[in-house]
């Protein structure tokens, strides 16, 4: 364990010198998911009010990811056959990873992976419950210079960022059709979840150890003996950079406290073969019975040894981790409970920002939206409104959250005050991300099954 963590360490450094402050290479901005990018100082509070529509790309064969469920991810100074670029990566529903010129909005490559009709039978039915292509967000190895993609054959691939030619794989990874969410990266290892295979794919944390491509490791830890009690989680696999563990939360299935853990959040090894950690509330026989899973929503770390957890009972509970240890199932014993910001469901990831005073946490559902202050053992609400929203992300001192109807509202984290509104579609599960004084964001609804997707980039005018 030692040895790994130093590696940790090391990574983390290595990581720190090669990621600058146009990067954003995975989803909610890094391997915590805290959705919060400390290093973007372009837009301010002061010229936020100039930001214009750069430009609008509309992408065929619409990506699952793009238009449903998650935010592009980019990266700057990535050598191609024309120059050095600053690329965005949306992959999806049809089996094709996009990559877009994030200053111009040329799509630079595209890459198919192997998009197959998804089987049917009993109630696994339609593209909702059986995704016949790439359902999990790609995550971004800088320093290998590789996108790492789960293809819908379950299949892992790394890809070239500037040319998409396959680096990796393909290696096995999940099983086919499996409903997977963000993809994560830490030391050399990729991490996935699984939260419906459609019959053949248990839910569970799965990590494939890509520094030897001719020798893949692969490792997982299955979490039901069920086909149930998936991880819904937009975020997938958190994971904590300081231990290298891994936290996940559980939907609707059985749970026994051995094999079987549906509506639960856990605590696993770096190797994700062991259980460190667990907790389930003490009326998980009746989030099972009613449909309101408790892992909706991924785990959100916020420091000093404490977590919350959001689901769709309309409620956010505050843990402790180290009440939460050892391989006993532990019940109840939640150290505050407060409602989400509109009382129903949540599905979004919320963001985490961290002060030298204590740590604030933004969340919104469709609703409205909501900021707390995390001190002393105590999340204290600060304000509190009625409009709509996604994941939230924090970038130079602003908070944008989408609002699902059409528009991008930037706030003052501290005060709620919204700022400015910036027009755009329509869509579902989306979320924005800032990178080098840019905003990324696509629109639109993969339930509509529209042929195309689009992805919009806004940038400060220009004086």
């Amino acid at each position: 364990m030692l040895i790994r963590v130093i590696r940790l360490l090391v990574t983390g450094l290595l990581a720190a010198a090669l990621t600058t402050a146009g990067d954003w290479t995975t989803f909610a901005h890094d391997p915590a998911r805290s959705g919060w990018a400390n290093d973007e100082k372009k837009i301010t509070r002061e010229n936020v009010a100039s930001l214009r529509l750069q430009w609008k790309t509309r992408l065929e064969n619409p990506s699952y990811s793009l238009s449903a469920l998650t935010a592009p991810i980019v990266v700057t100074g990535v050598s191609t056959g024309n120059g050095t670029r600053s690329i965005a990566y949306v992959a999806g529903i049809s089996g094709i990873v996009f990559a877009v010129d994030a200053q111009s909005g040329e799509l630079l490559w595209t890459k198919s992976l192997k998009s197959m009709a998804a089987p049917r039978k009993g109630g696994l039915q339609g593209t909702y419950l059986c995704p016949n292509g790439i359902t999990a967000t790609p995550v971004i190895d800088k320093a290998g210079g590789s996108l790492y993609v789960i293809a819908p054959d379950g299949s892992l691939y790394g890809l070239g960022l500037g040319d998409g030619k396959v680096k990796y794989g393909p290696a096995p990874f999940v099983a086919p059709f499996a409903k997977s969410w963000s993809l994560n990266f830490v030391d050399g290892v990729v991490y996935g979840t699984v939260s419906l295979g459609c019959g053949n794919g248990r839910s569970g944390v799965y990590a494939a150890d890509v520094s030897a491509p001719r020798r893949p490791v692969l490792r997982q830890l299955l979490l039901s003996s069920a086909y149930t009690a998936g991880i819904w989680g937009r975020g997938g696999a958190v994971i904590d950079t300081a231990t290298g563990d891994i936290f996940v939360a559980t939907g609707n299935g059985p749970w026994d406290g051995r094999t079987s853990w549906g509506d639960a959040l856990l605590q696993l090894d770096p190797d994700a073969t062991r259980l460190l950690g667990n907790y389930t509330p003490a009326n998980t026989q009746e989030l099972d019975q009613t449909d309101t899973d408790l892992g909706s929503s991924s785990p959100v770390l916020l420091g000093g040894g404490y977590i919350a957890q959001g689901g769709k009972d309309g409620s956010i509970r505050l843990l402790s981790i180290k009440q939460m240890a050892g391989a006993a199932p532990h019940k109840g014993g939640e150290l505050q409970s407060i409602p989400t910001p509109g009382e129903t469901d949540l599905f979004s990831t919320p963001a985490v920002f961290h002060s030298s005073r204590g740590t604030w946490m933004f969340v919104a559902d469709d609703q409205g939206t909501a900021a707390w202050y995390f001190r002393n053992g105590k999340l204290q609400p600060m304000w509190h409104n009625t409009n709509h929203g996604t994941s939230p992300i924090v970038a130079g001192g602003l908070l944008y959250i989408y609002d699902q109807r059409g528009a991008l509202r930037v706030y003052e984290p501290d005060t709620g005050r919204q700022i400015v509104e910036l027009k755009c579609g329509a869509g579902h599960w989306n979320s924005p991300i800032v990178v080098d004084g840019k905003i990324a964001l696509p629109e639109g609804n993969a339930n509509h099954h529209n042929t195309t997707g689009i992805l919009n980039i806004w940038r400060l005018k220009s004086r």
